[in-house]
């Protein structure tokens, strides 16, 4: 094995020094041991792995953290007292910004989860991960809450632990966060569809546990919520999901959806038919023009004969046109846009709290221009059903607290929402 190479022609002029050092210290020991590119390779995934927090297949992370045994622990060491000194220095600022009632209470580690790997059990990077737990958190592992892992260099991690407020929740670590529950949905996707819905942040991070078990921690806005594990990473996510439900539901508002949407009517083609045939109002310039002429009402002719209402389309069709469009489906194409632009127009006036529904018998064409004309008025959209089945659903945009409120407002439930109070008591 070829060791004549230069290792400091590897350096980078943006990297930092005390990196770079560690890097090459690692590169040193192992020098004789592969060839140049590989050990090159593996110098730099074993400082993602170390300053960034990344992960890789299992294979690659138990290879790498052999391999660091005798390189990194004395650089985790030095670390440990730096982190030591800045977390003390900053615990009056941090109790400062918290208010209410809270404290400090030192968790402890039970550091059963160490694998072949356990140094490399992160995967989000330790400058942007807030550890704070949701409530009294027991869950395994507890590694979650503690920190001989080397983003830590191994020093003790705190939980926040704070009463909760059955009428604001804008204190705790989320905030005003609302969760979402629907019957009908996996734990997975209402923790995701909730997320969305307050406009956080989810990270799923996973590890390996004790016999080769799979580890999922949940983090929102890097705040953890809770962690699940299983034999599989499928198994692990699902465990985590329903555990962070759990702890959200102990602190947070949670709305039940009953219906995913709600509507006492539902708009079908006659009914845009309907609002365009309206009768001509009497300021329009064709109908003064009329009168002008003589015309009292009623139909044209000697006799009255002729037809009082102006010629309509009865149904409107929208084809796929592709090339040479006849410019009678453009007509088509516009004058359908207006009947929808009216009917949305007429549906926001209402003040309803009702859902916009349009019926299944519209192409695919046509919701595509419901889809477009929704967003342009600052509402979602979303398509239900299939083939035949299928029925758009255009719904206002509301904050979730907005929804906890008018719920309060209503005695806690209303046609499409039931509230649900935070489980936690004091």
């Amino acid at each position: 094995m070829s060791t004549d190479w230069d290792i400091d022609s590897y350096k980078t002029d943006y990297e930092n020094i005390e990196h770079w050092e560690l890097k090459k210290k690692f590169m040193l020991a192992h020098k004789d041991k592969f060839s140049e590119d590989e050990l090159v390779s593996l110098a730099q995934v074993f400082a993602n792995i170390e300053f960034l927090g990344c992960r890789y297949p299992d294979k690659t992370m138990i290879r790498v953290a052999e391999l660091a045994k005798g390189v990194v622990e004395e650089f985790r060491e030095q670390r440990k007292h730096t982190l030591k000194r800045t977390l003390i220095g900053s615990e009056e600022a941090a109790s400062a910004k918290i208010k209410g009632q809270n404290f400090l209470k030192n968790q402890e580690e039970n550091d059963s989860n160490k694998g072949k790997y356990s140094s490399y059990h992160t995967s989000t990077k330790s400058k942007d991960v807030e550890e704070i737990t949701i409530g009294d958190s027991t869950d395994e592992p507890t590694s979650s809450h503690v920190s001989k892992r080397p983003k830590y260099g191994g020093v003790k991690t705190f939980k926040i632990e704070k009463k909760c407020n059955s009428s604001s929740t804008s204190e705790l670590p989320l905030g005003n966060f609302v969760l979402f529950l629907d019957a009908d949905s996996h734990p997975i996707s209402e923790i995701q569809r909730s997320a969305i819905i307050n406009r956080v942040t989810p990270k799923w991070c996973f590890d390996v546990g004790p016999e080769n078990s799979k580890i999922c921690k949940i983090y929102f806005n890097n705040t953890f919520i809770a962690s699940g594990k299983g034999k599989t990473t499928k198994l692990s996510k699902e465990n985590a999901a329903i555990s962070a439900i759990s702890k959200l539901r102990e602190n947070y508002f949670a709305v039940k959806v009953k219906y995913k949407f709600f509507s006492d009517k539902i708009v079908s083609s006659s009914d845009l038919n309907a609002v365009a045939n309206e009768e001509i109002k009497e300021d329009n310039i064709g109908r003064k023009l009329m009168k002008l002429m003589g015309w009292e009402g009623g139909g044209l002719g000697s006799k009255g004969q002729g037809i009082q209402k102006p010629v309509t389309s009865n149904s409107i069709t929208i084809q796929r046109g592709g090339l040479g469009l006849f410019k009678s489906d453009e007509t088509n194409f516009e004058v359908f846009k207006g009947k929808i632009k009216e009917h949305v127009k007429n549906w926001l006036q209402e003040d309803t709290n009702q859902d916009l529904v349009f019926s299944n018998e519209f192409t695919l064409d046509e919701r595509k221009i419901i889809h477009e004309i929704a967003k342009q008025f600052s509402l979602k959209s979303k398509s239900y059903g299939k083939d035949r089945n299928r029925n758009l659903v255009v719904f206002k945009k509301t904050k979730p607290l907005e929804i906890v409120e008018t719920l309060k407002k209503l005695g806690g439930s209303s046609d499409k929402y039931e509230l649900m109070y935070p489980t936690k008591k004091g």
